[in-house]
């Protein structure tokens, strides 16, 4: 329209020359960091814990996202020390916040039960993948895989950073280095049962602009066109739409109703979900409780539903990660987070 712009986009899109230049947009992302931080989380996280006994809360939403992904959002708040009501994102609340969040009862834990990989199992399950479901079964780590071939590929890396790219092909990502690019390629290869699923999905999905998944939930791609070499527009969405659907849309939901029926006659409540997590805060001598419903719901509540209420015999072993301590995300002194699995009652078979 002929105005300069001046919005964020913009302005780290242009092509900085000078040094002063770059500092500019160095000292521009880093603003940018922290009016988020301000915005979205410390502002409402100051004004609870001076206006209303550091309280905060939240509401569960589900079908906001294409996915129709379980999501907890936090409940704008108006405290007199702002002009503007103040809110944040309970499901999108960085690590670093975690700790940040304490039992309301003196005495009390925070207790954190997740699903342990939960997409990549679901993923395993969807393909009939024999591959994933050995991994997962024996506990292979599949970091350690990343790691290898993007470092021989000729970019050595730590485990850490190879977690980043570990899932990436998982939903269709292609793009990067070159030896990230030859790791998607070894992945696809690797898990071959599953990236034919997904490619199988492209297909149906450009012919028929609708992809009904095996428990009922049907995507729509109206727009969905395949070019003459193959690529598919809405490829990211069609590999990532019914695996995260599955874990986050049906799973947890279900994992979080179980825990609920099964805790509402303890002092125990739940205090939040994240995506694919369970929170909850519960007095100390009811911690083995914690430990066990969590275990329960997110593994042998999930097979049995499943089984009964959509027909599907889930064939990859759940698993689940645990941290119980005072803070949210920080173990007990001399604790460290828990992990394991249970077996599907289907065998573990493609």
């Amino acid at each position: 329209d002929g105005i300069p712009k001046t919005d964020e986009a913009t302005l780290l899109s242009l092509g900085a020359r000078t040094e002063r230049q770059k500092r500019f947009i160095e000292l521009r992302k880093q603003q940018s960091k922290l009016t988020s931080a301000l915005d979205k989380n410390l502002s409402m996280f100051i004004g609870a814990c001076r206006e209303n006994e550091g309280m905060i809360y939240g509401e569960l939403v589900q079908g906001r996202a294409a996915t129709h992904r379980l999501a907890s959002l936090g409940r704008r708040t108006k405290y007199s020390m702002f002009d503007k009501a103040k809110g944040c994102q309970f499901h999108n609340l960085p690590r670093k916040y975690k700790p940040l969040f304490s039992a309301r009862h003196e005495g009390w834990l925070f207790g954190e039960a997740d699903g342990a990989q939960l997409e990549f199992r679901v993923a395993g399950h969807i393909g009939r993948d024999p591959v994933i479901i050995k991994e997962v079964s024996e506990g292979y780590d599949v970091h350690s895989f990343t790691k290898q071939v993007i470092s021989e590929a000729g970019s050595p890396i730590t485990r850490t950073q190879a977690k980043a790219h570990t899932f990436k092909p998982l939903y269709g990502g292609v793009s990067g280095t070159p030896a990230e690019r030859a790791y998607y390629k070894a992945f696809g290869e690797k898990y071959s049962n599953l990236k034919f699923t997904q490619d199988s999905w492209c297909i149906e999905v450009t012919a028929k602009k609708v992809l009904e998944t095996e428990w009922g939930f049907r995507f729509y791609w109206p727009n969905a066109k395949m070019s003459r070499d193959g690529w598919l527009n809405v490829k990211t969405n069609v590999y990532n739409f019914p695996i995260q659907s599955f874990a986050t849309a049906d799973i947890i939901p279900i994992s979080l109703a179980y825990f609920w029926h099964r805790t509402r006659d303890a002092e125990m409540f739940l205090v939040n979900t994240v995506h694919d997590s369970i929170e909850a805060e519960f007095p100390p001598h009811e911690r083995e409780l914690f430990e066990e419903v969590a275990v329960q719901s997110l593994t042998r509540d999930v097979y049995f539903y499943l089984d009964r209420v959509y027909d599907v015999q889930f064939t990859v072993p759940l698993g689940v990660g645990m941290m119980i301590g005072e803070h949210w995300g920080e173990p007990l002194e001399g604790e460290e987070e828990t992990n394991l699995q249970v077996e599907t009652p289907y065998g573990g078979k493609a």
